[in-house]
C-alpha cells in the first residue's frame, strides 16, 4: 500500500529507468557476457542460480573473488538470493513500464542522482524526465552504478540534506 503522505521525497542513486521495455533489455545486454548470461528469464540463467542456491559457500567464494571492488559482505550477498526473487525482482524493476510511469502520481519532489561512468542508467533518458516533470531533478556525480558504496557518507549527507537536516554541500 503506497502512503505517499508519509513520503518526504525521493533520493535515488544510480536509478535503472528507462523509456520503455526493449531499451531497458539493451542496456543490460550491452553490460558484458556474464550478466546477459545471468539477466534474463532463460533456463540457463535460472541453472545458474539453482546451482548457486544449492552451492552458496562456493558461490560465496566466486562472488569474492570474481568482484574484488565490492566490499566482501556486498559480493557475497551477490548470491544470496532464490530464481523467482531475482526475476521477480528484475522484471519488476527494470521490465515493467517506463521511467515516468513511475512517477506518475507522486507529487513530491525526486532527486536522481548518477555517476558519470555508470553504465546501468540512461542519462538522457533521466534528463528528458527531468525535463518534463517539474519536481524531478537529476545530479551527475564522478563515479559508477556503486555510488552508495564508493562514496556512502557524501550519499548520507546529500539524503540529509534533501529531507533538510543539513545544508547542501
Amino acid at each position: 500500500q503506497l502512503a505517499p503522505d508519509r513520503v518526504a521525497g525521493i533520493v535515488a542513486f544510480g536509478p535503472p529507468l528507462y523509456c520503455d521495455n526493449e531499451s531497458a533489455r539493451q542496456s543490460v545486454a550491452g553490460l558484458g557476457g556474464f550478466v546477459r548470461l545471468l539477466a534474463f528469464d532463460t533456463p540457463l540463467a535460472e541453472r545458474v542460480c539453482a546451482w548457486m542456491c544449492s552451492h552458496r559457500r562456493v558461490a560465496a567464494r566466486i562472488a569474492r573473488l570474481t568482484r574484488p571492488d565490492l566490499p566482501t559482505p556486498v559480493a557475497e550477498d551477490t548470491v544470496s538470493h532464490t530464481w523467482s526473487s531475482y526475476s521477480k525482482t528484475f522484471t519488476e524493476v527494470l521490465l515493467s513500464g517506463n521511467g515516468a510511469d513511475r512517477f506518475a502520481g507522486v507529487h513530491t519532489n525526486v532527486v536522481l542522482i548518477r555517476g558519470d561512468r555508470d553504465r546501468v542508467v540512461d542519462p538522457a533518458y533521466l534528463d528528458e524526465l527531468a525535463g518534463s516533470m517539474a519536481n524531478v531533478t537529476t545530479e551527475r556525480w564522478r563515479g559508477g552504478h556503486d555510488l552508495p558504496l564508493r562514496m556512502s557518507r557524501r550519499c548520507a549527507i546529500r539524503i540529509r540534506t534533501f529531507v533538510g537536516c543539513t545544508p547542501h554541500p
